[in-house]
């Protein structure tokens, strides 16, 4: 495609040239500067490294929070319950990303960025009840498109003979796409 920024207007013999051999072309009311920096970044997210992983992402007072664990063990509960608490905040309460399938991209060597897949976006399901749309039943500020992924809950069946931090005093941490980031088990 063709791009023209800065409120230029291609002349006919270039949108002619463009009709000729199919390739569209496009006007943007932005700077040349400021476009490449938005298409650049654009780009950068959509074309980095993906991984889609079975798990919760929620954004917690702007951090973003993965929680994992086997299936059954309340990771979407969880999350729901934060939402529903969230909801009532006054200044900025806890959001939705995604359910189930958490789709990770390595957006640079120090950031991981989670989304929802297109079709499950703003949607929570929950054994015995049902696929809930979050995005309608708490409004559109209980949900968000992206998050970075600043810390790892797992959730694990409670095992009497394991050895538990109850201090959290120990940094643990998992990978994802070669980035490190903090995981606590719970």
């Amino acid at each position: 495609c063709v791009i023209f920024t800065t409120k230029m207007i291609p002349g006919p013999e270039i949108l002619e040239l463009c009709n000729r051999y199919q390739v569209p072309a496009f006007a943007v009311d932005k700077s040349t500067s400021v476009f490449m920096a938005e298409i650049i970044r654009w780009l950068n997210v959509q074309l980095a490294p993906m991984i889609s992983i079975h798990g919760v992402l929620v954004d917690v007072f702007g951090e973003g929070v993965l929680i994992m664990g086997e299936s059954g063990i309340g990771k979407s509960e969880a999350a729901l319950e934060l939402i529903k608490r969230g909801h009532r905040l006054v200044k900025r309460g806890h959001r939705l990303i995604a359910d189930d399938a958490v789709e990770l991209r390595k957006v640079s060597n120090r950031q991981i960025m989670g989304t929802a897949p297109e079709n499950i976006r703003h949607f929570i399901e929950l054994r015995g009840i049902g696929i809930i749309d979050v995005k309608t039943l708490f409004g559109v500020e209980s949900v968000k498109d992206t998050q970075s992924i600043d810390l790892v809950i797992k959730l694990e069946e409670w095992d009497k003979e394991k050895e538990y931090d109850r201090l959290g005093l120990e940094e643990e941490y998992i990978e994802f796409l070669g980035n490190k980031v903090v995981c606590h088990s719970l």
